[in-house]
């Protein structure tokens, strides 16, 4: 809107102020029998901001620490062996793992431009009841130079390296047999097929694929076969070269008489790990964070109320979190570790090891449109005896005044299992008293807690079964504005569940937000009836015009606005000068 209006200069023009104010409310509560009562979180900087109101989002991310030694992506972490997963090639660490931050480029918003407002880590598991324990661990302690030629025969490790050789019989006819001579090591088989005539004595099958010839010259007895061009298999410091394959002469032996007959030359050369037992004390409040930006870890420290750490009860299932803002602000979008998880391996009777970590992040972005973010965590227990459910009401945000309203929610838990069915997680409808069943792409409204983490970002180990570490974003689908309406102000959330038990210790929520932006700019168009030109001069008993642009750049109405403007002492408004014009077409609604 345009106004335009002229007021008589008595001696000299001061200033403008113009202000608009906007009041928001914000609290929660909840009424839910949890073991911590759920509130909301705020940022150390902000301790009075209980909402975020951004134009920006909020995003997760997370990953496992832990994982069955016999992986499928159906196996639950109840009566497995559940060993340390460790991505980050830091022989130092016991186990880590990682998540990417992305951002959203929402309206052509540039995520290298966001900014970071707030940054929460969390972690939890199953481990020991006592807060701090000790670990013993067979880890790389050192590296060694190593140039070695050795013989070796059917099931021996090869020292120095990840990698052992196992012979079988290959037996297309029964009087046409020869060993078969398979290295195996880091998820990959060398088979090298040591043939009893023809042409191509010695042929190459990797990973079970397609043969092919590996010339060597064979002795006149036909029992060694030495390669022309010795094979290299490359294992991480140091390199594997097979030289020499041995045999029995006969082409009807027993797999037995072959295994105990064929060997091969090998060298081992280069640097070498060195491994010894390591023993480290874990806390439960403490776990090493690296970002993308950092060289080294960064061991951070939880408070003892944030968040609980029971000792013989709810299955040992602890939860903590730490603000890391600061840190996020400094090493940006990117890939995060997190290491040192206070976890046990092994094989526990009923509820099994589990553990992993996750974070929330609220980001703002000029171009992102509005809305208000809040987080609120606590602490529920919740096993299969709870048929009710729980509830946690949350109120204090603005929802838009009118379209449609979209709506983002973000849980984390602990301990839900793929396979046990019955949890669920549900939020109200409007102006009811039924409720709707969440779900996204990684679960089923029936099995909400399901070890599925669902954040988008690339993560390593990027498994589909989390084996107890649930971390969820839903985007909710709110046809018609029927479960979250405009001027809404509260809603309430439920879960529980007939068949599992979980924990579930953090929810994020985001709605579209009721903000309008109000610009307002002065400038001075006429002096004495002539167009204002700089140097901008007046005299007394001249009179001055002056137009005022006021837009709204936001995304909602801006209803019963006033413009104020103080008349300098020194100058008197010219009456009927003002007049006004609405610059939209067609005119908004």
């Amino acid at each position: 809107m345009k106004n335009l209006y002229t007021m008589k200069v008595n001696n000299m023009l001061k200033f403008l102020v113009l202000l608009i104010a906007f009041l928001f409310g914000n609290s929660i509560e909840s009424n839910a029998q949890v073991r911590k009562q759920f509130t909301q979180r705020s940022s150390q900087y902000t301790p009075a901001k209980k909402i975020y109101n951004v134009k920006g989002d909020f995003t997760m991310l997370g990953n496992t620490s832990l994982t069955p030694q016999n992986y499928t992506p159906t196996t639950n972490n109840n009566g497995q062996f559940m060993t340390y997963v460790d991505t980050d090639n830091d022989p130092s660490t016991f186990n880590s793992s990682s998540s990417t931050l992305v951002l959203s480029n929402e309206n052509g918003a540039n995520p290298l431009c966001s900014n970071i407002v707030f940054a929460g880590l969390y972690w939890t598991g199953k481990s020991s009841a006592s807060e701090s324990f000790n670990v013993t661990k067979n880890v790389q302690t050192g590296t060694q130079n190593v140039n070695t030629n050795s013989n070796v025969v059917h099931n021996q490790n090869i020292a120095n390296t990840n990698f052992s050789l196992s012979i079988t019989r290959n037996s297309p006819t029964s009087n046409n047999r020869n060993p078969i001579y398979t290295f195996s090591g880091n998820g990959t088989t060398y088979a090298f097929n040591f043939l009893n005539s023809g042409t191509n004595r010695v042929t190459l099958s990797i990973n079970n694929g397609t043969a092919v010839n590996i010339p060597v010259t064979v002795n006149g007895a036909g029992t060694e076969a030495t390669l022309v061009t010795p094979y290299v298999i490359t294992d991480g410091g140091v390199t594997l070269t097979i030289k020499k394959l041995y045999r029995d002469a006969s082409t009807t032996a027993t797999a037995a008489t072959y295994q105990s007959s064929s060997t091969a030359d090998v060298n081992v050369s280069g640097l070498a790990p060195i491994f010894g037992n390591v023993t480290k004390t874990f806390n439960k409040r403490q776990v090493s964070l690296k970002g993308p930006a950092a060289a080294s870890y960064t061991q951070v420290t939880a408070s003892t109320n944030n968040i609980y750490y029971p000792n013989g009860t709810d299955d040992n299932i602890f939860s903590a979190y730490v603000e890391i803002t600061d840190y996020v602000r400094t090493n940006g979008i990117g890939e995060y570790f997190v290491a040192d998880m206070p976890l046990l391996e092994g094989n526990v009777s009923g509820t099994g090891y589990s553990g992993g970590w996750g974070m929330i992040v609220i980001y703002e972005n000029s171009k992102m449109k509005y809305r208000d973010v809040t987080i609120f965590d606590g602490y529920a227990y919740v096993n299969s005896g709870n048929t009710t459910g729980l509830d946690l009401p949350v109120s204090g945000f603005n929802t838009v005044q009118s379209g449609n309203v979209g709506m983002k929610i973000g849980v984390m838990a602990s301990e839900g299992d793929v396979s046990f069915v019955g949890d669920y997680f549900k939020i109200r409808k409007l102006n009811s008293a039924n409720y709707l069943d969440l779900s996204h792409s990684g679960n089923t409204t029936t099995n909400f807690f399901n070890s599925s983490i669902n954040t988008g970002g690339a993560r390593n180990p990027q498994l589909t079964n989390n084996t107890g570490i649930d971390i969820a974003i839903v985007e909710l689908n709110n046809p018609n504005n029927t479960i979250i309406g405009n001027n809404q102000t509260s809603t309430n959330f439920k879960y529980g569940t007939n068949g599992d038990t979980y924990s579930i210790f953090a929810i994020a929520m985001a709605v579209d937000a009721y903000v309008p932006e109000a610009e307002g700019l002065l400038t001075a168009t006429t002096i004495n009836n002539v167009p204002a030109v700089m140097p901008l001069v007046t005299l007394p008993g001249q009179d001055v015009g002056f137009s005022i642009d006021v837009k709204n750049l936001g995304t909602e109405a801006i209803n019963n606005y006033k413009v104020i403007i103080p008349i300098p002492y020194n100058a008197t408004y010219v009456p009927g000068s003002a007049s006004g014009n609405i610059l939209f077409s067609p005119l908004p609604t």
